[in-house]
């Protein structure tokens, strides 16, 4: 499943670069128009991230209601979900994933409490750098190797992973496919792959897991640029899989 992500600061849409706030490009005013585009080229999931929420400093909730409202398709959520009020407010709007990454590594046990409670699924944010989960919207140490972080997933309930190489994000490098497919070995959960990915070769090399550790591809930065057609990466997707089940 190919992800299209929509990363909101002060109601725009923008990217940033190995989660530098300070690094940060506006690619488009309107999110809905936005959103509503990658659903008219094929996207089944949104990836929305609150970066104001994930700082701290506001959120971008009014928003996520007005996309969660004006499309039918599945919708993740993450950035600064750290209190049980930020569950229950999203689960009221119908959001069908939470991505829960500061409180997941420094309070899990709340987070299994959760998990046990709310009809809704939950997935870790292991964002990483150099092996190592950051946390505070990647501004803080986490205190866990990324392999430990998704055994804790596992542990909490969670049921699935969104993982993050933060060295990668927002640069068109390459996503690290190698590192989520040995994260989801370890944690035998779902892995969705985030950041870097550059155009086509990216989604072709993970494609073939699809479903068989690899639960989807997050993709922003090549969209917004051009790098990357989504209807035409959609497509091509769904022709390596029937040529698989041909084979």
């Amino acid at each position: 499943m190919i992800i299209p992500a929509l990363d909101l600061l002060d109601g725009f849409c923008v990217r940033l670069k190995q989660g530098d706030f300070r690094k940060s490009t506006i690619y488009r005013s309107d999110p809905l128009e936005v959103a509503e585009g990658f659903i008219k080229a094929g996207a089944k999931f949104l990836h929305l991230v609150d970066l104001n929420a994930a700082k701290g400093e506001g959120s971008n909730r009014a928003i996520i209601e007005d996309i969660r409202k004006r499309v039918a398709c599945g919708i993740q959520v993450g950035g600064g979900i750290r209190e049980e009020e930020d569950v229950k407010a999203l689960v009221l709007l119908g959001v069908e994933r939470l991505i829960l990454g500061t409180v997941f590594i420094l309070q899990p046990e709340r987070v299994e409490e959760w998990a046990s409670r709310y009809k809704v699924d939950f997935y870790a944010a292991l964002d990483a750098d150099k092996g190592k989960v950051k946390t505070q919207g990647w501004q803080a140490d986490g205190g866990l190797s990324v392999e430990d972080a998704a055994l804790l997933a596992r542990k909490t309930g969670m049921a699935g992973i969104v993982y993050t190489d933060i060295s990668r994000d927002g640069m068109l490098c390459g996503p690290d496919t190698a590192g989520a497919l040995r994260l989801a070995e370890v944690s035998q959960l779902p892995v969705i792959i985030s950041g870097g990915v550059s155009g086509m070769a990216d989604i072709e090399e993970a494609a073939p897991y699809f479903g068989q550790g690899i639960a989807g591809i997050i993709v922003g930065k090549a969209l917004y640029e051009g790098a990357l057609d989504l209807q035409e990466a959609l497509k091509r997707v769904k022709n390596l899989k029937k040529e698989r089940n041909d084979e």
